[in-house]
């Protein structure tokens, strides 16, 4: 509240973020948390649902699981008709109940997350690590999750239009 009430008392935009996190980290593209990045470990062939909150207040975000295809199966609370999809986009303030299936071969995974430029925003990128449990080497090099661009309009506009489609 005291960001909101400085912007309405200067007239100005509030701050821009310095960082965004996934479960509170804002994960190894951040100096400050090599040691404190979230990793969810996962079992090959389950498939795990994801709350996923946008409590940023002013950035929409797009997030995505690299190699790894997402279903959209809720949002608020109600279920929808499911979407599949390789990324989500999610508003200020917005809930989204999210199917992860771990098919793919045992190894590490970033997920992440970064602002759509409809707004002021901080050109950063948070992230997160989906690890399969059992044996096998860890990779030297994780895979990244091919975002949208941070000025995608055709990627923010398909999937708002694909989201709505299944509400109405």
């Amino acid at each position: 509240m005291e960001m909101i009430n400085t912007s309405l008392r200067s007239g100005g935009d509030p701050k821009t973020a310095d960082a965004f996190t996934i479960n509170g980290q804002p994960g190894d593209l951040y100096n400050c948390s090599k040691e404190g990045t979230f990793r969810m470990t996962v079992d090959h062939g389950r498939t795990y649902l994801l709350r996923i909150i946008n409590s940023i207040m002013n950035d929409e975000m797009f997030f995505m699981v690299a190699h790894h295809n997402l279903i959209v199966v809720g949002i608020h609370g109600p279920y929808i008709k499911p979407i599949r999809t390789s990324y989500i986009m999610i508003i200020p303030g917005q809930t989204m109940d999210v199917l992860i299936k771990a098919n793919q071969s045992p190894s590490q995974y970033y997920m992440a997350s970064r602002a759509y430029a409809g707004v002021v925003y901080g050109n950063t990128t948070t992230t997160a690590i989906l690890q399969y449990s059992g044996n096998y080497t860890a990779p030297s090099t994780l895979l990244f999750p091919n975002l949208p661009n941070f000025t995608d309009i055709d990627s923010a506009t398909n999937f708002t239009e694909r989201l709505a489609r299944t509400i109405q």
